[in-house]
This record gives C-alpha cells, sequence and structure tokens, in this order.
C-alpha cells in the first residue's frame, strides 16, 4: 500500500528510460503508472496518462497492448461518468482483443461495457454483453468470472425493475463466488437476494444480518451500511420504530450512503 513510493519510483524509471529513447518501456511504465493514479483517485490524471501510454503502443504496432490501454481508460471514464467515453473504449478494447482471438481480455470488456450500458438504461444491452462475457467464461470453465457475471446481472436486473430474477440470478452468484472464496463479492450477491425479499415484505432479517457481519470481516463499509440501511427500511414497513432506528443509525456509522440507498 506504499503507493506514492511506487509512483516515485515510477516516474524515475520512466526519466532513465526516456533518456535511452526506449518508448516501449516507456508506454508500460505509463501504463502502471495510470493504474496508480487510478486507484489513488486522480482520475483525470490517470486518463491522461494512459492515453500517452496508448498512443506509444500504437506507433509501436502493438495492437494488443493499446486495446488494453482502452480497457483501462474505459473503466476511468466510467469512474468519471463520462459514459459515451467509455462505451467508445470499450468497445474499440472488444474489437481488438476479437481480431486478436484474446477471449478473456474481451470478456472483461464486456463485462464493463454492460455496467456502463446498464448506467445508461440500455439494460437490454447490457444483458446481452453479459451474455457474451459468460458463454466465453464457461467455456474457459472460469467460475470465479462466471460468477462475477451473475452478480453484474443481478445488479443489471435489480436496476431494470426485474427484482425476483435478479434475486434468483444473485443465488447463482453467491454459491459460485463463495466456492471461489470470494466471501465479500458473495455478500455483495447476497445483499441483493436479501434486500429484493425485505423490500417486498418478506423476512429475510437473519440472511441480511449475516451480509452485514460478513461486509465487516472483509472491511466493506459500503455494503455494511446498505445492509443496515436495509433492515431498517423492512422495520420501519413493519411498524417496529426502535428497531428500525438501531439499523438506521448503525447504517450511518458504517459509512456514507450513496446515492441510492440515502436515509430519507
Amino acid at each position: 500500500n506504499r503507493v506514492q513510493e511506487a509512483v516515485q519510483l515510477y516516474e524515475r524509471a520512466r526519466r532513465v528510460l526516456a533518456d535511452r529513447n526506449d518508448d516501449y518501456a516507456v508506454a508500460v511504465v505509463d501504463l502502471n503508472l495510470g493504474f496508480l493514479q487510478y486507484i489513488s483517485g486522480e482520475l483525470t490524471a490517470a486518463v491522461a496518462t494512459f492515453q500517452r501510454s496508448r498512443r506509444a503502443f500504437e506507433a509501436a504496432g502493438r495492437i494488443v497492448e493499446a486495446a488494453k490501454v482502452d480497457g483501462d481508460v474505459a473503466d476511468v471514464y466510467r469512474a468519471l461518468n463520462l459514459l459515451p467515453e467509455a462505451l467508445e473504449s470499450y468497445d474499440r478494447a472488444i474489437s481488438a482483443f476479437q481480431s486478436s482471438e484474446l477471449a478473456y481480455e474481451r470478456g472483461r470488456a464486456c463485462i464493463g461495457r454492460a455496467v456502463t450500458l446498464a448506467a445508461l438504461g440500455r439494460h437490454d444491452e447490457a444483458v446481452a454483453d453479459l451474455d457474451e462475457a459468460e458463454n466465453i467464461f464457461v467455456e474457459q470453465r472460469n467460475r470465479l468470472q462466471t460468477g462475477h457475471v451473475a452478480l453484474i446481472r443481478a445488479h443489471v436486473l435489480r436496476l431494470w425493475g426485474r427484482a425476483e430474477e435478479a434475486a434468483r440470478e444473485a443465488e447463482v452468484a453467491v454459491e459460485k463466488l463463495a466456492a471461489a472464496n470470494l466471501h465479500g463479492w458473495a455478500a455483495e450477491a447476497a445483499f441483493i437476494h436479501h434486500d429484493v425479499a425485505l423490500e417486498a415484505g418478506r423476512d429475510a432479517t437473519e440472511g441480511m444480518m449475516e451480509v452485514a457481519e460478513q461486509a465487516r470481516t472483509h472491511l466493506r463499509s459500503s455494503l455494511e451500511s446498505r445492509a443496515h440501511h436495509s433492515l431498517g427500511c423492512y422495520y420501519l414497513m413493519q411498524g417496529e420504530i426502535d428497531r428500525a432506528l438501531e439499523h438506521l443509525r448503525a447504517a450511518v456509522e458504517a459509512g456514507t450512503l450513496d446515492e441510492h440507498y440515502t436515509v430519507q
């Protein structure tokens, strides 16, 4: 987690490699620098660094490397809510991966494109992209990524208003992600499953409490917050005001609620 030290080392390496006119190595360094800027929240800087890396790869005829940068910069555009730019970058990456027969990379890019399409309200297209990604990962027998696809599909179906389908897909995701020992991600899927039930007035409080505990164990404060908020809303519907307030306070304590889970 010594990100700033890593950045300084990469910047030093970049200067040395630039002095040697090693453009390919400089592009590789920029790719790593862009990623570090991305995870540090320096999103605008990350876009500029990734674009610089992509131009160098493209000039060197390294089409696959350029396509991988397209996928990375698309993720940053999505984080910046620049959704049309993200779609354009994902499209370019997917096309290059298909031409190069890089199925895994194409599947991952399809997932990113699906999330972007869902954010634009184009849910049917998003599900089609997820189906394509699933086909790739099933063929590769990649249980982890098929679990990831199921989680994203559950999220998209929920946004689409198809709550019960989302709950069933979330169950599939829980099984696959838990089998891959990704219990934090499994808890994300379990949240969707139990939240649908609670929203419909069905008692899924025990399951949602387990989600909150898993979230705390795996340091997912946003998930813990959403779990308590869901419980609070359920108890409010049931007229159990004291229990509702207890969970709503826990939601606030666990972390800042995102815009979809604001306490009214």
